[in-house]
């Protein structure tokens, strides 16, 4: 059985980060389908990897602009991205909201506690954060309720 996992990137990093998931995944039997934006050199990346992806939506500006290309990213995931087991992310809030709402699981990786609007998006809607040691328990604490802070994964980034 192939499970097939969506990622959705959002900056450059997150582009390599997806294009590392899809080759390692592919020896696993793991299909990851990738979603982007249009930003920054997020299609480079991917392009540099010869994947296949699907770029939907753009980074708004001001506040306004933010929730007014949220919204319409949402929309538009909803008609790419039909068939999937599982959404990861580096916490997409607009990725992660169509993954809740279709009853997907969510995997949540993130490295930016400070990160206060998307965080509050989108780790109390995850099954899943996968975070850096070094940054205290309590940082995540703010996001997630007391009662599913077990769902809070740290790894050691160290060499």
């Amino acid at each position: 059985m192939v499970i097939k996992a969506w990622f959705d990137a959002l900056t450059a990093k997150q582009a390599r980060m997806a294009a590392i998931l899809s080759i390692e995944g592919r020896k696993r039997g793991i299909d990851v389908i990738i979603t982007c934006r249009k930003y920054d050199y997020v299609e480079e990346v991917l392009n540099a990897f010869g994947l296949r992806y699907e770029c939907v939506g753009y980074h708004g500006e001001s506040t306004r602009e933010k929730l007014l290309r949220g919204i319409e990213r949402q929309l538009a995931l909803l008609d790419v991205v039909r068939d999937f087991d599982v959404h990861i992310s580096l916490t997409s809030p607009d990725a992660v909201r169509v993954a809740f709402g279709l009853g997907k699981p969510i995997i949540a990786l993130t490295d930016t506690a400070h990160s206060y609007f998307v965080n509050k998006l989108t780790l109390p809607l995850a099954n899943t954060v996968i975070a850096p040691a070094a940054i205290p328990m309590s940082e995540w604490a703010r996001y997630i309720p007391s009662a599913e802070i077990d769902k809070v994964r740290a790894f050691d980034g160290g060499f």
